[in-house]
């Protein structure tokens, strides 16, 4: 594929790479005849074994980076979220699992802060679909104490019986987990409603290109007419049964459609306690806006963001905002109750993120400086304060948690 003259190329090794994960998506393009939801589209470049950008050894997430996370900026981060384990395991003892534990970093700062507080849980389970990203976090843990990393275990799905498991009581956290799962885009036009399907272009002979059988392929996306149920209930279609030419004319977007099973899963692995679910959106009324006419699909390629999702698959993330309206919704249908909502700083400042900094011994000026310039990253407006945000969900805990002490409607 030809690269934008905005971004880099890759190396030759890289191109194969992605070239190979082509091919595999032009035969799943053929065997859905020729049209393929875009959903699936991003699933294949996401998590394909051995190729897609979350489940590959060389050139995906775990040697890239092209962003960082919360736990990666300040251990502070994990702290707090140990801080609001202890107050849920309190009342009903148990085990924590962490839903993608990325490269680790979480899970090894809680179990720290939860050691130093005597309140470590029975097991601190992992679930990380990712093979590769599974074995970093195995070697990075490996360098807790025995004490610790006896607790953690791996496992290989979220099927109780699979497991040989029972429903646990206890906590249940998805940091940045909700944005890396496969979206439908949709567009909505003179009052309908239209799904993305991704189509091949015809292959054309490249000069010096070595990739699948010497040809370069290219992907597009074509949008056809949908009968979706779910996108009835889409607050634009209430706002936008409007003639041509209104503010809600050609209007793509998103909708996440694996909320609600994903949840239902989570849900059967807990018998009593709290999922805390954390992650960059907004309440519907900000995600459907009339300005935000182009969705929040995004691409993160070698430190880039670029709106481009067909450029080197494999290669690059692809994320879309969270619709935390949509989630309290499903939440609620599945008799789980709702025990705050708000922004990533005021649920870490009233989960005591200024006692654990004041708490910190600093060698150097230099060493403090860093902790502080992590605080002011992890709540500043300008950074990850506003944008991301926190939801609370309890199964059978009526108990308040104080990082929704200043909670917000959603």
């Amino acid at each position: 594929m030809h690269a934008s003259p905005s971004l880099p190329l890759p190396s030759v090794d890289e191109e194969l790479q992605s070239a190979k994960l082509l091919a595999q998506i032009m035969g799943a393009i053929q065997n859905a005849q020729g049209q393929l939801p875009f959903s699936e589209f991003m699933r294949h470049a996401l998590y394909a074994p051995g190729l897609g950008y979350y489940n590959q050894p060389q050139y995906g997430f775990k040697n890239r980076q092209e962003f960082i996370t919360a736990p990666m900026v300040s251990s502070l981060f994990s702290g707090c979220l140990a801080n609001t384990c202890i107050e849920v395991l309190e009342k009903t003892g148990g085990n924590i699992l962490e839903i993608g534990a990325g490269l680790g970093h979480m899970a090894g700062d809680i179990l720290k802060r939860l050691n130093d507080l005597n309140a470590l849980p029975e097991h601190y389970y992992i679930y990380e679909q990712s093979e590769f990203l599974r074995k970093t976090q195995q070697e990075k843990l490996a360098s807790l104490d025995s004490k610790l990393y006896s607790r953690i275990v791996w496992l290989e799905d979220l099927n109780l019986d699979n497991l040989n498991l029972e429903p646990f009581e206890g906590v249940i956290l998805a940091n940045e987990v909700l944005d890396a799962m496969p979206v439908c885009r949709f567009k909505f036009n003179q009052g309908r409603f239209f799904e993305s399907f991704v189509i091949a272009n015809e292959p054309k002979r490249t000069e010096g290109f070595e990739g699948v059988e010497g040809f370069e392929r290219s992907l597009t996306e074509i949008f056809l007419p949908s009968s979706r149920p779910e996108f009835q209930s889409l607050p634009l279609m209430k706002k936008g049964n409007l003639e041509a030419g209104g503010e809600w004319e050609d209007y793509v977007s998103e909708i996440n459609l694996n909320i609600r099973p994903w949840l239902k899963t989570l849900t059967g692995l807990l018998k009593r306690g709290v999922i805390l679910l954390i992650d960059y959106g907004f309440p519907e009324t900000e995600y459907y806006h009339p300005e935000r006419n182009q969705g929040t699909l995004m691409c993160h390629y070698q430190r880039f963001a670029h709106h481009n999702p067909f450029f080197y698959p494999g290669l690059q993330d692809i994320t879309a905002h969270v619709d935390f309206t949509a989630v309290a919704r499903s939440s609620e249908a599945l008799d789980l109750d709702i025990l705050g909502y708000t922004n990533q700083a005021s649920f870490l400042i009233h989960s005591g993120l200024i006692p654990l900094l004041e708490e910190q011994h600093f060698e150097t000026d230099a060493a403090r400086f860093k902790a502080i310039q992590g605080v002011q990253c992890l709540t500043s407006p300008a950074e990850m304060g506003e944008l991301f945000k926190v939801l609370g969900l309890g199964k059978d805990f009526p108990f308040s948690i104080s990082g929704f002490k200043f909670a917000k409607n959603i």
